[in-house]
């Protein structure tokens, strides 16, 4: 750039060689490219067609007669002064137009600011929107899951409740049909018993009867086989006879006594028995009655 400017001064215009690329320079090689027919930027790029006009076949010297006219290496010091102003107007104006420059480019990096802080706060309302809807709605799925599930466990809790009535029922009707066997199973045993009581005792009424019949008539005979033989003066043999009929009578007698007790015996265990059957179907009856109250209350 220094070298840029040093072509420059050298070929009239009023320039400071400090490597710079400050306005005096800008404007220079702007009135070199609109000499040229370039493109007017101010711009030097390597290589490009304003660094071949500068450096080129002829360099400066190649320029029309009127830039030097303009900008002179010799020229008066009016014509000098005039030219500063003018390039101090230019320079002032670039500046201007650079401060306004400036000023857009800090207005738009501003408003781009501006605009990122708002995209950046809206974007976080949004997210903190969605992550709250998000939150919320995954609590109303909780809620609808624990609600489902409290439903759920509150049915299962019912329909166990009903399935544990159902075969409890099924288990009392059965137990109620069982006892119910029972019980005529044992009202019957009982009936038989007591019909073999009343038999039994029939008969030992029977046996009474007789016994009492045989010994007032076995004790007659008895008494007067011996006591007729022996006040008549019969014979030894018709004693011994009469002793023997009285026998006879006696063992016919303790065969009827011993028969009668048999009876009375049997009797006296078959009413045990009936009297066991009775307390038996009591119980049985009463066992009886709780199922069939237990299933009163469950239907």
């Amino acid at each position: 750039m220094a070298k840029t400017q040093q072509a420059l001064k050298d070929e009239g215009f009023a320039l400071e060689v400090n490597g710079n690329i400050d306005t005096p320079t800008v404007n220079a090689t702007k009135m070199v490219q609109e000499e040229k027919g370039l493109k007017v930027d101010g711009q030097i790029n390597p290589g490009g067609p304003t660094e071949k006009a500068l450096f080129g076949d002829g360099g400066l010297k190649s320029l029309t007669p009127d830039i030097t006219q303009k900008h002179p290496g010799t020229v008066s010091t009016a014509q000098q002064v005039a030219n500063l102003e003018r390039q101090a107007k230019a320079a002032d104006d670039a500046q201007k137009q650079a401060q306004r420059a400036e000023q857009q480019r800090q207005r738009k990096a501003d408003a781009q600011r501006k605009s990122r802080q708002a995209f950046r706060t809206i974007d976080e309302q949004i997210t903190r929107a969605y992550r709250a809807s998000q939150q919320q709605k995954q609590q109303q799925e909780k809620a609808k899951s624990d609600e489902a599930l409290r439903k759920a466990r509150q049915n299962f809790r019912e329909i166990d409740q009903k399935v544990k009535v159902e075969v409890r029922k099924t288990a009392l009707r059965h137990k109620i049909a069982n006892q119910a066997l029972e019980v005529q199973a044992a009202q019957r045993d009982r009936a038989r018993k007591q019909e073999q009581l009343e038999k039994v005792n029939a008969e030992a009424r029977q046996l009474a009867r007789t016994l009492d019949g045989s010994m007032v008539e076995g004790g007659a005979k008895t008494t007067a086989g011996v006591l007729g033989g022996a006040l008549t003066g019969g014979p030894a043999g018709a004693i011994r006879e009469g002793g023997l009929e009285a026998l006879h009578s006696l063992n016919s007698l303790y065969d009827a006594k011993s028969q009668y007790d048999q009876k009375m015996e049997e009797a006296a265990n078959l009413k045990r028995s009936v009297e066991w059957f009775e307390k038996y179907v009591d119980k049985q009856s009463e066992i009886l009655r709780g199922y069939y109250d237990e299933l009163e209350q469950l239907e």
